[in-house]
């Protein structure tokens, strides 16, 4: 429930945590001895976060207006969504592009978050939680993200330290190289003109700031697989 709790906290400040919520709830589940208890926990849950919320919310309702967060939908900047908003420019308006291209990102990173908690529930380890959740922001952030800022890099570094190994190089490769951009990206690719056409200018940000974190990401993954496959064969 404290777990729960402090996720909720969280997404009254950035909406991101909502991602982990089905892990830390699948792992919540796995734990309890049965199915009374799973529903209490359900049901009692459930009531403290949504009381947090009213109470963190009551000082400053103004209708329900206050729970929309749909003006981060128009903004794109240095990644993938980015390219295929402004490409989608050409053949539809830019509300309906931007309405379908957030939503689809928004719909994969959910995917991804039910497929880690899937993955959680087998995985009864201590760093159960931490590794999906790793998993689920880096493919946010190489992925999914549609409005890139290099500070975004911190949230996969508490997990990365937390796992060791081949995730920590991502999660720590990932930042370093994205901070790098504003020397990198922006001089090469924005400050001179002429400038390209906008798709292909936020192809160049997004491969200046995301593209050495892609590579080691497939490297981190291919190699994780092999040793998993390496353990079965054993």
């Amino acid at each position: 429930t404290l777990a729960m709790l402090a996720l909720t906290a969280g997404i009254l400040f950035k909406l991101i945590p909502i991602f982990l919520m089905p892990i830390a709830f699948a792992i919540a589940l796995r734990d309890l001895p049965n199915w009374k208890a799973r529903l209490r926990y359900v049901v009692v849950t459930g009531l403290v976060c949504v009381a947090f919320m009213v109470a963190a919310y009551a000082p400053f309702w103004m209708g329900p207006a206050i729970l929309q967060w749909g003006f981060r939908m128009a903004n794109f900047t240095t990644s993938l969504p980015a390219v295929i908003y402004f490409s989608l420019g050409n053949v539809m308006d830019k509300a309906q592009a931007s309405h379908w291209v957030s939503w689809s990102a928004a719909g994969l990173t959910g995917a991804m978050s039910l497929w880690q908690a899937w993955l959680a529930l087998r995985d009864r380890s201590d760093q159960s939680f931490s590794r999906a959740s790793f998993w689920t922001l880096m493919f946010f952030l190489l992925v999914t993200m549609t409005w890139y800022h290099m500070w975004y890099g911190v949230w996969v570094v508490g997990f990365a330290i937390l796992l060791g190994g081949r995730e920590m190089f991502l999660g720590l490769f990932y930042s370093i190289t994205t901070i790098a951009q504003q020397v990198v990206g922006h001089p090469l690719f924005e400050w001179h003109p002429p400038f390209p056409p906008k798709p292909l200018q936020h192809f160049y940000l997004a491969a200046a700031a995301l593209g050495p974190a892609w590579l080691a990401s497939i490297w981190v993954v291919m190699m994780n697989r092999f040793k998993r496959h390496s353990k079965v064969d054993g």
